[in-house]
């Protein structure tokens, strides 16, 4: 989940009342929770430090390096950097202004941030859905980037598969390490912290921007919203075409209209309490740019039209064209994108 703040009652909720008896396997899972609690808490000490995240499908593996640097409650800096060290990517927040600069285009777009406390889904409903489909048990300990840990794992309740590892620092709290599994139990995605200042010495972090001299500046003012899929149908003016057909255990989070390129798409997100699934409706004739290059994308068809799947660090890409443009992207298997692709009804 992309939200912390509203996920902290979630795991309140979920915690046996005070003086209750437990079995071994239940205090195992109390202390899991409380972990994971902390863990989604918002940090109240500033860190620095520098992460790797890979994607791998098959053969295929994707990575990116950034360096993050954060002070609470809400000012970050992440910068991306090339497999030669050159920076792609800079995205600074005062908690503010968001700027968003793309080094080799030399464009940057400035807008505000999201607020979380605007989503369509309540704390209660989140944590329905998260114990409806997961479970949580403790992994043992594990040493990140010099720093003791303990591991968290999320299971699925459906199948009983391992989705998610997670490392939390023994000391303040944070995620250190994110690991996902596929349907095979095999590493899917990896986001890890190599080195780390935690806490770090914030004296004399800056968090403005200022575009370098002929970069190009986009105006985004628009600050990302929440939306019933109708109300952003209806102020993108597009017709609403929405999927017949969800994986088990995912429903309908919210909405939003995505500024790009004088244009705007339509953005519906879909989640299962974890994973979340995102479904771009573009106009016909439009090119999206997602990351940097990579593997060659593999061509296949969805409702009998050309198609392309791309690998990507944040997951999987599936785009086509059916009356429109569209684009998947999550980090479900190949087959299963290409059933919610091919169940779009208006």
């Amino acid at each position: 989940m992309s939200t912390k703040g509203s996920l902290l009652a979630l795991f309140a909720l979920w915690l046996p009342a005070a003086g209750a008896s437990a079995a071994p396997e239940t205090r195992s899972e109390k202390r899991a929770l409380e972990l994971l609690k902390d863990s989604l808490e918002v940090p109240i000490t500033p860190y620095e430090g520098e992460m790797r995240v890979v994607t791998r499908d098959g053969g295929t593996e994707r990575s990116k390096e950034l360096s993050v640097r954060f002070f609470p409650p809400a000012s970050f800096r992440r910068v991306v950097v090339d497999p030669l060290g050159v920076p792609a990517w800079t995205i600074v927040s005062d908690g503010r202004t968001q700027w968003a600069f793309d080094h080799r285009r030399r464009t940057a777009w400035r807008s505000e941030p999201a607020d979380p406390d605007f989503k369509l889904m309540d704390p209660e409903e989140e944590y329905r859905l998260m114990a409806d489909n997961y479970s949580f048990r403790l992994a043992g300990t594990r040493e990140v980037a010099d720093r003791e840990c303990t591991v968290v794992e999320v299971v699925s309740r459906d199948t009983g598969r391992l989705v998610q590892a997670l490392a939390v620092d023994d000391e303040y709290g944070v995620v250190l390490e994110r690991r996902t599994f596929g349907p095979d139990g095999q590493a899917a995605s990896e986001q890890r912290f190599v080195r780390i200042d935690l806490p770090a010495d914030a004296e004399g972090w800056d968090f403005s921007f200022k575009p370098p001299p002929g970069a190009k500046v986009v105006l985004e003012p628009r600050q990302a919203d929440f939306l019933p899929a109708e109300d952003a149908s209806e102020e993108a003016g597009t017709a609403l075409l929405e999927p017949g057909w969800l994986p088990p255990g995912y429903v309908f989070e919210s909405a939003d209209l995505v500024p790009y390129r004088g244009l705007n798409l339509l953005h519906y997100r879909y989640t299962d309490g974890v994973d979340v699934l995102s479904l771009f409706q573009c106009p016909p004739d439009t090119r999206l740019a997602f990351g940097r290059p990579g593997p060659a994308p593999r061509r296949l068809t969805v409702a009998g039209k050309p198609a392309r799947l791309a690998l990507l660090s944040e997951g999987k890409l599936l785009e086509w064209g059916v009356g429109g443009r569209f684009v998947l992207l999550g980090r479900l298997g190949p087959e299963v994108l290409r059933k919610v692709a091919e169940s779009l009804r208006e």
